[in-house]
């Protein structure tokens, strides 16, 4: 259903919609800023241009162009899941809330909770070479996928890069 909406700016699920398929966010719906669920919808519910499952714990999508308060997504204590990593344009920061048990940042960049996995590079920040701290002993699925990072520089504690981790980004080189 991507194809249906290039020129679409929002998108808004009514009460009986329900995504089998597929994703909103894509190459051909760049101009989306905001997706609304019906209060009405069993499924979904949205806010702050991200979609999630009913109850808030998987994003599941987001509209590529939202703009987030102080560049920053934050993740609220209910999110235990990430169907698929966000990459919006406009934000630069990850925020999680301290009653989420499964997520947490480091420098704006989001950690497992024990801030042992990089799970997601924040998609909007423009730095070239990034220094992965030094408690990550995993580069997660997708974490870097798409951004503007051209090298990276890993730490001595670094056991595991997951499939995908640097697909569609910028990576030039990195120093092991």
């Amino acid at each position: 259903y991507g194809s249906s909406f290039t020129n679409a700016e929002s998108l808004t699920l009514g009460a009986s919609v329900k995504i089998t398929s597929g994703s909103i966010s894509s190459d051909k719906t760049k101009r989306l800023d905001n997706i609304y669920v019906s209060p009405d919808n069993p499924y979904y519910e949205a806010e702050d241009g991200i979609l999630y499952d009913k109850g808030k714990t998987t994003i599941i999508d987001f509209a590529a162009t939202h703009t987030f308060e102080n560049d920053t997504y934050f993740i609220p204590d209910t999110v235990t899941s990430i169907g698929k990593p966000i990459r919006c344009q406009t934000f630069r920061n990850y925020a999680v809330s301290t009653e989420n048990e499964r997520f947490s940042t480091i420098d704006g960049v989001l950690t497992d909770k024990s801030g042992t996995k990089l799970v997601s590079y924040p998609y909007g920040r423009k730095d070239k070479v990034y220094t992965v701290p030094d408690t990550i002993e995993t580069i997660g699925e997708s974490a870097f996928e798409g951004t503007h990072v051209e090298y990276v520089i890993f730490p001595d504690s670094l056991k595991t890069i997951e499939s995908k981790a640097f697909q569609n980004g910028s990576l030039k080189g990195f120093d092991a």
